[in-house]
């Protein structure tokens, strides 16, 4: 101490520099360091990290919400890929009714059996729903129906 006053040597991770009172002096590798000065630093660093975490943050929630939508979008189209195909296997088990009822002499209230209908098919393979449906063949005046409720043939 030098005439009664306080001489503090002070450690803010920067450097070891001394104080008397609250003026600053030289730190020990040159230069005035204010506390103030170390404190907006760091706060600055601080702000600058936060802000690129959002970011980079932000930059992983669109690139999930755009692998979801291309998800969605490709669920979506097989959904409707299965569904047309279903509804094109109907329109040939009504083409198959309507052509066993002319050959057979049926009216529009008898009901085929998909044994009756085989025949009219290629290979005699009676169609299948590509999405696991179950055909009910119907008399011949009504259409065909799966048991899927988006497979249904227009009216």
């Amino acid at each position: 101490m030098a005439d009664g006053l306080v001489v503090a040597v002070l450690r803010r991770g920067v450097g070891d520099f001394g104080a008397v009172g609250d003026q600053p002096l030289e730190p020990l590798f040159g230069g005035v360091v204010w506390d103030d000065d170390l404190d907006r630093e760091a706060q600055r660093a601080a702000e600058i990290a936060a802000a690129e975490s959002q970011k980079a943050q932000e930059k992983e929630q669109a690139l999930a919400r755009a692998q979801t939508q291309l998800i969605t979008d490709g669920v979506a189209q097989k959904m409707a890929q299965v569904r047309d195909a279903c509804i094109n296997n109907l329109r040939q088990i009504d083409g198959a009714k309507q052509q066993w009822a002319l050959e057979t002499g049926k009216t529009a209230s008898a009901e085929p059996r998909k044994e009756d209908l085989q025949p009219y098919f290629p290979n005699q393979q009676f169609p299948v729903c590509p999405g696991s449906g179950v055909y009910k063949l119907n008399a011949v005046g009504a259409h065909p129906t799966c048991s899927l409720q988006s497979h249904t043939l227009g009216q």
